[in-house]
């Protein structure tokens, strides 16, 4: 009759805001996904390919990213701005 049998999906817990005492020295990944502008999937394939910020992970399987750690790994990603090419008058220049 009824449909007990039928498992709903867990809930998932809502994520607590990080502490003050570590807000002072650690990002959310909330605040890391706004900081960079991306979404967790590309945070997630970033992660895959060994080419994002380094994560921290606390008791209780809660991941953070070091202010510090993350401030070197934007640092490390870091290019010169090329100068645009001059252009070229005279022979072999485009019109």
């Amino acid at each position: 009759m009824g449909r007990e049998s039928e498992s709903k999906p867990p809930e998932e817990k809502p994520i607590a805001p990080l502490s003050p005492e570590l807000q002072a020295v650690a990002y959310s990944e909330s605040q890391v996904l706004a900081i960079l502008g991306i979404s967790g999937t590309t945070l997630d394939r970033w992660h895959a390919r060994g080419i994002a910020p380094p994560k921290t992970t606390l008791p209780g399987r809660r991941i953070v990213y070091l202010i510090a750690s993350f401030n070197e790994w934007l640092k490390s990603r870091e290019r010169p701005v090329r100068a645009p090419r001059a252009r070229r008058h005279g022979a072999g220049a485009r019109a």
